[in-house]
């Protein structure tokens, strides 16, 4: 048996980050807002794979499994020295076989069957038992769909349960690349519910007693045993090769001959969703193209980027838009009075024809394209499941913090009270309505390859390639402000660099278009409605956070008679103001995320403390307007910055607050006069912005440009994908489920083992969580006795790790 240090087999720091409860209680925490609820049935019709066998075979195959466990069921009225936690798994792994056996070899050369985990403590994720086909060591990468079972059906193992599934389910998600969606299983007692987990969405079923109805467990097992790698969510189109080494993923790209395949070397970057498994979850990987079969890499080809993130059904692919890019900027180029375009009308002043040389440099034989990171090629995925009809919101939260989970000791009885009237986790129509459900519509999984293997920039060795990086991506977003469109999401992760193998120097590619689009010069063909706030909230702009445009006053100039007015109300106070002014994303906006991010490299990527905790708070990842964040961009001075910065960055101070300076006054002045929607209004900023680059951020010989980033490619290893040795998660044993099996290796409780009961229950909520007061009261005398003995605190004493024995309140009993 491996060592108990090997209980987590992909990313041990993760691992630890989740059992230490930070990360994990957030994403617990994040994950209500994209988990709905919905019927047993419309769960089984909708999301488990349809059994497809004979009829007699199907027959045979339920029979033997329904026979098992109703023989297991019989066997829990007997005392055992087992633990009963154990004998609940072993139901399944019983029926799982049993089924197995029924329905005989070389059906299909499947042998999907449950496995129970040895130990508990072995085993980080606190996985309980998985469906899998290996039979040997387990690793993450194996685990179909994980199980997780309580003794007992109370509130705090019910929200327990949650918690440790919501946790597992996003590393199997994050770790395994195959992955499109993933199901689980927990169970508390005899009451077990169904999950589903997607990019999309996440599905709770309602929970079923599968000591009554033995049929519906069977069913369900059947469902799971025999669906195909893709129906448990396994894509076809990337390939596991694992040893007991390494951990390699192969993508499959169709094209117009044969398909391509590309091995993943290099993990460039991982942008999934921090707070659960909802969202894009975009993934870059530096890849080599290899042979199909052997995996060998193909002679004659070099290394590529390739990115692997969940869109919106309804979106656009990145190829098409870069496409359509292309042909407006090409537009562009082809006109021979380029030079007087609205767009360049601040540009004819004398000191910026440097500037103008430069761009024009771009504009022939297609150079433009230098600047961005150009699709090779594409593929879209199929989508994922839509909500099912009948589903609805939570009304209570499904997955809790740790910290807040119930434990068992109610001294509060209005929380118990709560939680027990009416079913929790529904939400009445009128409340929710069918809005809150729109927001969850499918996604596609959508593969994009890049000839040219770059690295985003905030892993560029110091400031100087950094800054020179964003000077030529200030052309890029000049090219595009005169195509007439706007990136909205500019980030660090999106302005990828590219090093010339002979000079060292670095050439900016801007990637990421999918959000790119044509500006709505035509005010008349507006929604009425603001942007949706896209990117990454560090470095967006101050009024997309603040969904509010500087200098914007709805009021209208009109003469009122106010004394009038209260008297007799002759006007409509309506009619005083105009309509809302939605904020859409504008060519500013690109450009403050410029400013951004040079305040983040000069202040927070230098390893200076002082500029660090000077900065931190206005970088924080919020989609709400931090008074901090407003005030560093509205209030701030020179003087504070130039105070708190590394030497040799103290003269840009100035530099920086001229741009802010700008930034605000340029963004007030067109909020007074409602320009928005001229384009010579975003002439002036493109042209002081990129002239302060080409003059203030010039010289790269000097110290401030040779000052190293931290976390950089230059100090750090690029992350091999084969240097991820996994670590079996549970070991190989000799019969899965049998009685040579290890025990689980869990405390028997007091009393030894208890038969498990098949009864009502009163005051039952929410698909069956019972009303757990008499429970409640009876732990609550076992902690009032063990509170007596010796070396115990006193009553009305609660231990605290930082301020020793602190005072509690009880509420009085009921």
């Amino acid at each position: 048996m491996p060592k108990k240090s090997q209980k987590f087999p992909l990313n041990p720091c993760e691992a630890h980050e989740l059992q230490d409860g930070e990360l994990a209680t957030y994403i617990a925490d994040e994950m209500n807002r994209e988990t709905l609820c919905c019927e047993l049935d419309d769960f089984i019709t909708h999301h488990l794979p349809p059994i497809v066998m004979p009829g007699d075979k199907y027959e045979t195959c339920s029979k033997a499994g329904v026979q098992a466990a109703r023989s297991l069921f019989g066997k829990f009225k007997e005392r055992s020295t087992e633990c009963p936690k154990t004998r609940l798994l072993r139901v399944l792994v019983e029926v799982s076989k049993a089924i197995h056996a029924a329905r005989g070899i070389g059906d299909d050369g499947r042998g999907l069957l449950f496995r129970m985990a040895p130990t508990e403590d072995f085993n980080k994720l606190e996985i309980e038992a998985c469906l899998t086909e290996s039979r040997e060591d387990i690793y993450l990468t194996d685990v179909v769909v994980p199980l997780f079972f309580q003794c007992k059906r109370t509130y705090g193992s019910v929200r327990q349960n949650r918690f440790l599934t919501a946790s597992a389910v996003r590393c199997i998600m994050k770790e395994d690349l195959r992955r499109r969606f993933t199901f689980a299983i927990t169970a508390e007692e005899s009451r077990m519910t169904l999950w589903y987990f997607s990019r999309s969405h996440s599905m709770k079923s309602r929970s079923f007693d599968y000591v009554e109805d033995p049929n519906k467990l069977v069913s369900v097992t059947m469902s799971l045993m025999f669906a195909s790698n893709e129906e448990l969510g396994l894509d076809p189109r990337v390939t596991l090769l694992s040893t007991p080494a390494t951990k390699q993923f192969i993508y499959e790209l169709p094209s117009v001959g044969e398909s391509q395949f590309f091995l993943a070397t290099h993990s460039i970057s991982q942008r999934g969703p921090y707070s659960g498994i909802y969202g894009r979850s975009t993934r870059v990987f530096r890849v080599q193209e290899v042979e199909k079969g052997s995996w060998e890499p193909k002679s004659d080809t070099k290394p590529m980027v390739l990115k692997d993130a969940w869109v919106g059904q309804a979106a656009r692919p990145e190829k098409e838009i870069q496409e359509e890019l292309f042909r407006d900027i090409q537009t562009f180029a082809e006109d021979p009075d380029w030079r007087r375009s609205k767009c360049l009308e601040f540009f004819q002043k004398k000191e910026l024809e440097p500037t103008m040389e430069s761009f024009g440099a771009f504009l022939p034989d297609e150079k433009y394209k230098n600047l961005f990171l150009v699709v090779k090629q594409d593929f879209v995925g199929s989508s994922s499941k839509a909500v099912v009809d009948g589903a609805w919101a939570p009304k209570a939260r499904i997955f809790c913090k740790r910290s807040e989970i119930y434990r068992n000791h109610p001294y509060s009885t209005s929380q118990l009270h709560a939680m027990t009237l009416g079913d929790p986790d529904r939400v009445d129509a009128k409340e929710a309505g069918k809005s809150g459900l729109k927001a969850f519509a499918p996604m596609r999984r959508y593969f994009v390859l890049f000839e040219d293997e770059c690295t985003t920039i905030d892993d560029l060795p110091n400031v100087g390639s950094a800054i020179s990086v964003l000077g030529q991506c200030m052309t890029a977003l000049l090219l595009m402000f005169c195509a007439g469109w706007v990136h909205r999401d500019i980030s660090p992760g999106n302005i990828m660099a590219l090093e010339d193998s002979e000079t060292g120097q670095w050439s900016v590619k801007l990637a990421d278009l999918e959000y790119a689009k044509k500006f709505p010069y035509d005010k008349g063909k507006r929604s009425g409605e603001s942007d949706p706030k896209l990117g990454t909230p560090c470095f967006m702009a101050h009024e997309i956070l603040a969904e509010w445009y500087l200098g914007y006053d709805p009021m209208k100039d009109v003469d009122v008679n106010w004394r009038e007015q209260i008297i007799n109300r002759t006007i409509d106070l309506r009619d005083l103001t105009d309509e809302f002014e939605p904020v859409i994303h504008n060519f500013q906006h690109d450009v403050e995320a410029i400013f951004w991010i040079v305040l983040w490299i000069f202040t927070l990527r230098v390893g200076h403390q002082p500029s660090a905790n000077y900065a931190r708070p206005a970088f924080e990842p919020s989609m709400t307007l931090s008074f901090y964040r407003r005030s560093m961009f509205l209030v701030n001075s020179s003087e504070d910055l130039r105070e708190c910065l590394l030497a040799p960055l103290k003269l840009f101070a100035g530099t920086i607050c001229i741009i802010r300076g700008v930034l605000r006054w340029e963004a007030h002045r067109r909020g007074r006069d409602r320009l928005w929607y001229q384009p010579e209004s975003y002439s002036q900023i493109h042209a002081i912005v990129g002239l302060a680059f080409r003059t203030h951020f010039k010289d790269s010989s000097t110290d401030w440009a040779t000052i190293p980033l931290q976390n950089s490619s230059k100090s750090r290893p690029a992350q091999l994908l084969s240097d991820n040795v996994p670590k079996p998660i549970w070991p190989s044993v000799i019969d899965a489920g049998s009685d040579s099996e290890p025990s689980s290796g869990l405390a028997q409780p007091p009393g030894g083992s208890q038969p498990l009961k098949s009864r009502k229950r009163s005051g039952t909520a929410g698909g069956g969580e019972e009303d757990c007061g008499r429970e409640a009261r009876r732990r609550r005398r076992k902690s009032s006795d063990e509170s007596s003995k010796p070396g115990s605190p006193k009553p009305g004493l609660r231990e605290n790790s930082k301020y020793g024995l602190r005072p509690t309140v009880k509420a009085p009993r009921r």
